[in-house]
C-alpha cells in the first residue's frame, strides 16, 4: 500500500485462508502465521493511481476498507459524525470507480464503552466476513460484533459480542487491529508507544476475550507514529503508515513471531493524493492492487 515508490528486489508474499475463495497454503492458522508455498509475488516497484470514489451519501474519514473475497462488495467504515459501515455492490470485481453513487446497504454501529465518534480509529473485518472490530483509543477499547445474517451480510445489522475490551492495563494506546487468516491471533498499532503488540486468542477463534500472553514489539527505526496498516492473513508482512505520507513494509521472517520484525522498506510516496490515508486493504487473491480509505470522504485504488 501506500507502501511504496521503489522495492529493489523480490518480496514474496504468502496469503492463506480456507476463507470462502482464498487458497490456504502449507502450514497457514494456529497463530504461528502461514509458511508453504507462496500464492502470489507482491514485488511493488511503482503505485499507479488507477481511480477513486467520493462519497456524498455517508460519514466520512474512512477509517475502514474491506472486501468479500471475490472482490464485488466492498465495506467502506465512516466515522466522522456517525459510525456507520457502507457496503457498495461492484459491477466490475475489485474495481472501486464501479460502485453506484449510494451505498446498497448502509448499518450503523455503536462504539466501544467511553469512546466516541472523534476517537474511534479503525474498523476491521475478519476475514471470514462474520466478525466486525471497532477500535477506539479515547478510552484503548475495542468493541467486537458478529453480522447477524451470517457471512458479508450487513443487511440485517451487527449483534454485540462484547462491549468492549479495555487495552489500559497493557498499556496499549491502540490505533489499528489486525487479525491472521482464522481469527487465533490479534495484532495492535500504537502510534503513541510507537510498538507493535501480538494477542494469540486461545479460546475460539475471534474471540478477543480470551488472550494469551502480550508480545510487543518496538517499530523505533522503522516508523515513529504508527497509525494505520494492514497485515497480510499469513501473519508475515506488515504495511504501516504513519501520520503523514510515509510507509513502511515489514516482514517477520518467522510468520507470526513478532520477534523476528524485519523492515524490509520505507518510503514517502504520493498515495493516496487527496489526503492522508487511514486503512489500507491488498487484493488478496493476487496483490495486484491496494485500497485507502481516506480522512475526508474519498477511497483510492491503485495497482502495483
Amino acid at each position: 500500500m501506500a507502501i511504496v515508490g521503489s522495492i529493489v528486489g523480490s518480496i514474496t508474499r504468502a496469503i492463506p485462508a480456507t476463507i470462502p475463495d482464498l487458497p490456504r497454503p502449507h502450514g497457514a492458522g494456529g497463530g504461528g502465521g502461514g509458511s508453504g508455498a507462496p500464492t502470489f509475488d507482491l514485488v511493488i516497484n511503482d503505485l499507479t493511481s488507477v481511480g477513486s470514489i467520493t462519497r456524498t451519501d455517508g460519514p466520512g474519514d474512512n477509517a475502514g476498507i474491506w472486501f468479500n473475497p471475490d472482490g464485488t462488495q466492498m465495506y467502506i467504515m465512516g466515522i466522522n459524525g456517525l459510525q456507520e459501515i457502507n457496503q457498495y455492490n461492484l459491477s466490475t470485481a475489485w474495481d472501486i470507480t464501479s460502485a453506484g453513487a449510494t451505498p446498497d446497504v448502509a448499518v450503523t454501529v455503536s462504539p466501544p464503552t467511553s469512546e466516541s465518534a472523534s476517537s474511534i480509529r479503525c474498523i476491521t473485518f475478519s476475514h471470514d466476513g462474520n466478525n466486525v472490530f471497532i477500535l477506539g483509543n479515547l478510552a484503548d477499547r475495542v468493541r467486537h460484533f458478529t453480522t447477524t445474517a451470517g457471512a458479508w451480510d450487513i443487511s440485517s445489522g451487527l449483534t454485540g459480542v462484547s462491549n468492549s475490551l479495555d487495552l489500559t492495563g497493557a498499556g496499549i494506546r491502540p490505533y489499528h487491529i489486525s487479525f491472521n487468516y482464522d481469527g487465533s491471533a490479534m495484532y495492535l498499532l500504537d502510534a503513541v508507544n510507537n510498538e507493535v503488540n501480538k494477542f494469540p486468542l486461545t479460546g475460539d477463534p475471534w474471540d478477543i476475550l480470551t488472550r494469551g500472553t502480550l508480545v510487543q514489539v518496538s517499530l523505533a527505526g522503522i516508523t515513529t507514529n504508527p497509525e494505520g496498516g494492514y497485515m497480510t492473513p499469513d501473519e508475515r508482512y506488515f504495511i504501516i503508515k504513519d501520520g503523514a505520507r510515509s510507509y513502511a513494509l515489514v516482514e517477520m521472517l518467522t510468520p507470526g513471531d513478532l520477534t523476528t520484525l524485519s523492515d524490509l522498506h520505507s518510503t514517502n510516496v504520493d498515495f493516496p493524493a487527496t489526503t492522508n490515508g487511514l486503512h489500507f486493504f491488498v487484493k488478496t487473491d493476487d496483490g495486484s492492487k491496494v485500497y485507502c480509505g481516506n480522512q475526508d470522504n474519498t477511497v483510492s485504488q491503485a495497482t502495483t
